[in-house]
């Protein structure tokens, strides 16, 4: 699946992403849920997919966005998903 991804810096770029690690939904602040985590496995790359209800400043809805993770995110976003961080696509 190719997504645009936005980086660490703020920049975008398209990736394609292997299969998710993890889907659900898990609220991580008021109004923006974590709805699946994905890892290269070649490059290690961590994705997270985010689902926002908030507004921008345009009056249009975020709705479903793509984001590059650090890896104490990820450790984080683990965790709250209830997965081990080491885990690789193949093992589920």
């Amino acid at each position: 699946m190719k997504v645009k991804v936005s980086d660490l810096h703020g920049n975008c770029d398209y990736l394609s992403l292997p299969a998710p690690l993890w889907e659900g939904k898990k609220e991580i602040s008021v109004g923006v849920w974590l709805t699946g985590l994905y890892k290269g496995p070649k490059t290690g790359r961590m994705v997270a997919r985010f689902d926002s209800r908030w507004v921008d400043h345009k009056g249009r809805i975020t709705g479903e966005y793509f984001s590059r993770i650090f890896i104490c995110d990820w450790v984080n976003y683990c965790d709250l998903a209830g997965i081990d961080p080491d885990i690789e696509a193949e093992e589920l």
